[in-house]
């Protein structure tokens, strides 16, 4: 029997449950075997639906960071092009210059985080330097951005969190249905022994040896070695 590993890909794994599941039910001599087997599919499922919405939930935040990037840049720019027409167009204007002493696109082509630290300094500044009404409100509108542009920030370290405890509920995953496979590949050697079938049937429940996964040796023959698991006997 071969084991389910963290190289193993989410799909593939799920493959080999099911493999043995369908071997399981096909028999209809081991309803107790099943219902462990089926246990572990419909966890899969309750999970794989988690994955995904994990994974929807980064890219919607990755999308409504972008976004809040784009609309901070905007009010930048209007604020630094309000400040200039109240300075007649004076790049080197005192107030300007008090708000921008660098270039405005120096600060637009920062990362939103990076932006959203540099453009707190406004609120500094305005504590100093006075504004026109009509470039008060284009600084309202840079604060405002500010806030949501924090909120975005926010869930996407949220999301990525998400995505981690799915990850670690994926490994959990991987691990229990290794521990429940080797379980039954037991109890179906001990089944076989009993009722004189082959040596190889334990086997026939899972599927063939080859490269995707690493291979737990038993010492049995057929389609591949067996592992190590519980020694319950079957009842099914």
């Amino acid at each position: 029997m071969r084991k389910i590993n963290e190289k193993t890909s989410w799909a593939a794994a799920r493959a080999e449950v099911v493999f043995t599941d369908a071997v399981l039910d096909a028999s209809g001599e081991h309803p107790r075997l099943l219902r462990a087997m089926r246990a572990q599919v419909d966890r899969w499922m309750v999970i794989d639906a988690q994955r995904q919405a994990a994974e929807d939930g980064v890219v919607r935040a990755h999308a409504r960071v972008a976004w809040q990037d784009l609309r901070l840049d905007r009010g930048v720019r209007a604020f630094a092009n309000e400040l200039l027409r109240d300075a007649g167009g004076r790049a080197d204007d005192k107030t300007f210059r008090a708000y921008f002493p660098e270039a405005p696109n120096e600060v637009i082509r920062l990362g939103l985080e990076n932006e959203i630290e540099r453009c707190e300094r406004f609120a500094t500044v305005r504590g100093k330097v006075a504004v026109s009404k009509a470039a008060a409100a284009k600084l309202a509108a840079v604060q405002a951005a500010i806030t949501d542009g924090k909120a975005a920030l926010k869930a996407r370290r949220d999301a990525f969190a998400a995505r981690m405890g799915v990850s670690l509920d994926v490994a959990g995953w991987k691990e229990a249905s290794n521990a429940a496979r080797e379980s039954v590949y037991l109890q179906l050697r001990g089944w076989a022994l009993e009722h004189g079938e082959e040596r190889g049937y334990a086997e026939r429940f899972f599927p063939a040896n080859n490269s995707r996964v690493t291979v737990v040796d038993e010492g049995g023959g057929g389609g591949g070695g067996g592992s190590g698991g519980g020694e319950e006997k079957p009842t099914g």
